[in-house]
Order: C-alpha cells, then structure tokens, then sequence
C-alpha cells in the first residue's frame, strides 16, 4: 500500500488517471481517493498548500493507513531553472518528518550523506 501526497488536484491529476477508484471522500479540507494503482493499492491524498496542510493530511492517511511508502509530490520544484519537464527529484534521507515537533514517523534512511539529485524521467521504471 502506497500513500502518494500533493497540495492540488492538478499534481495528482496524471496518476488519478491510472487509479481504478474505489471510493473518494474528505478529512476536513483534505480530499483522500483510495483505489487501485498497477495492482497494488494506493491512497492519493490532495493536502492544499503549504508545510503545515501538507503534515496534518499526511498525519491523517497515516492514522488510517499502513503505507510501505509515502510519495510527496508536485511542481514548485519547477521553479528551479536546471529541472526539465519530467525531471524526479530525489531526496535521503526524509528529514522532514523526522524533526516534526510533535514526534517522529520511524524512517529508515538510505543515507544521510547524499544531497538531492534531480533524475531523469527516462531512467525511471
């Protein structure tokens, strides 16, 4: 089970279209889509804008659900003038969530040595 996060319809809109849906509904202002994605079932969460949306929707999925991944994703990344249409960026390890004050998610990082890369859409598969 996957839980894929982003602030607006827009940023889910490309994998929304792959989900075979099987039901919709909202936490508060947090609209949440459960269904099926490649076989395997995902939770695609619409958490509005900024930091603190993004950790009370995440904090909700993760109070109904067992994820053993969680994507964030979107566009403001796009801002930066050496990513590419398609461009992945890819982060380790989540800090993020390991310094929330209200106490940590259990992370395993790859490593805590690597900076962000941008990757190619290509690559990925």
């Amino acid at each position: 089970m996957m839980i894929v996060v982003a602030a607006l319809d827009t940023e889910l809109a490309g994998i929304r279209r792959h989900l075979k849906l099987a039901d919709s509904f909202h936490v508060g202002e947090i609209r949440m889509e459960h269904g099926q994605l490649g076989g395997q079932t995902c939770v695609l969460v619409q958490s509005g804008m900024g930091r603190q949306r993004a950790e009370q929707a995440l904090r909700a999925a993760l109070a109904r659900y067992q994820p053993v991944a969680v994507l964030s994703l979107g566009f403001c990344g796009a801002l930066a003038a050496t990513l590419r249409v398609g461009d992945l960026v890819v982060c380790s390890p989540v800090g993020a969530l390991l310094m929330l004050p209200s106490g940590p998610y259990v992370a395993s990082p790859v490593s805590t040595n690597r900076r962000p890369t941008s990757v190619s859409s290509a690559s990925i598969i």
